[in-house]
């Protein structure tokens, strides 16, 4: 019988064992590579929270139905339950899913109807079968600058009859155009938006009919940053002190939830519709010097321009936001809200 040479055996294994971890390594940076970088990216992400997706600016104001930042602990809104006698208050938290559903826990602020100051509950044993309106919209962008309504009349609605409000299964705020119903915050212009008017907007809501404004700020003639959605079945982008116009057909979106992208830039302006660039032009822009911010509606418009129809999001970055941003912001918002 030959000799077994176990020294060269075993030199043998280590190199056919290293040539496979070549071949192996080989094949998973080939597909690495092979992907597209935003397919890397959400391999990367998974479960991220969206605004901890954009490192490359903050939020100027960031209002949700979901959570959006891992660093926000605080409630997604302050809302009022319909009572006998006094109508009780109370914070809303995301649940565990981080989002608001029937499930979150209520923390009472304004006692009323048997519901005790300070104690928690879940949010549909606080409702039960009543109505409830949002007071307070709270901005998860660190900023708190958060839009309020005092004026009951004129709080949108979260729960209607004892049914909490959705759009595609996922809670949603009801503006009311017959109510005229808004929710506003003392926000310069220049603060939200940088040198006054450059600016992305990222909006999922409901398009109405007729004529609506849906956030923004405008002093009720020609100062301006804002958007129509709908006005006579358009969508209408206004920007600037003498605003510049830009206008998108968006009849077949009324009724139906959409995520909206709006950029202003030092020399651009562009509407994004569900991950898709569907207008743009190049003027030349001004400042905004407007000082109270809106969310559905604007007030200082003469007639009726409130939005009549849910909001789910809106997030306000002082940059015009490139391509590869606006990807992440309509990836996240079409996942989650299950957009077209």
């Amino acid at each position: 019988m030959g000799h077994f040479d176990f020294k060269i055996y075993k030199s043998n294994i280590n190199y056919l064992s290293g040539v496979l971890f070549l071949v192996v390594v080989s094949l998973f940076s080939f597909k690495s590579s092979a992907q597209a970088p935003q397919q890397m990216f959400w391999a990367l992400n998974k479960g991220a929270y969206l605004l901890d997706q954009i490192p490359t600016v903050s939020a100027s104001v960031a209002y949700s139905v979901r959570r959006l930042k891992n660093a926000y602990t605080g409630p997604a809104m302050r809302v009022r339950r319909v009572n006998t006698g006094t109508d009780a208050q109370g914070d809303v938290a995301f649940d565990a899913n981080g989002v608001v559903s029937a499930n979150s826990i209520i923390t009472i602020t304004t006692a009323g109807g048997g519901a005790t100051l300070g104690s928690k509950i879940t949010f549909s044993t606080f409702y039960a079968s009543t109505s409830a309106y949002v007071v307070t919209w709270y901005d998860q962008s660190g900023n708190a600058r958060h839009v309020t309504q005092a004026t009951t009349s004129q709080q949108p609605r979260i729960v209607n009859a004892g049914t909490l409000e959705t759009s595609n299964s996922r809670a949603a705020i009801r503006f009311i155009n017959s109510s005229s119903t808004v929710l506003s915050a003392t926000i310069a212009s220049a603060t939200m938006f940088a040198s006054g008017y450059i600016g992305t907007a990222s909006l999922v809501a409901e398009a109405s009919s007729g004529n609506t404004s849906s956030f923004g700020y405008a002093d009720g003639g020609t100062n301006r940053w804002q958007a129509h959605i709908n006005e006579g079945n358009n969508l209408h982008f206004d920007v600037g002190n003498g605003y510049n116009r830009l206008t998108y057909i968006n009849t077949a979106s009324i009724g139906a939830l959409r995520n909206y992208v709006l950029v202003a830039g030092p020399s651009v302006m562009q509407i994004w519709l569900s991950g898709t660039m569907v207008a743009s032009s190049a003027p030349s822009m001004t400042a905004s010097t407007t000082g109270t911010f809106y969310v559905g509606g604007i007030p200082t418009f003469s007639g009726s321009w409130y939005h009549d129809n849910d909001q789910s999001e809106l997030i306000i970055f002082p940059k015009a936001m490139n391509s590869s941003e606006i990807g992440i912001l309509q990836t996240s918002q079409k996942r989650f809200y299950s957009t077209p």
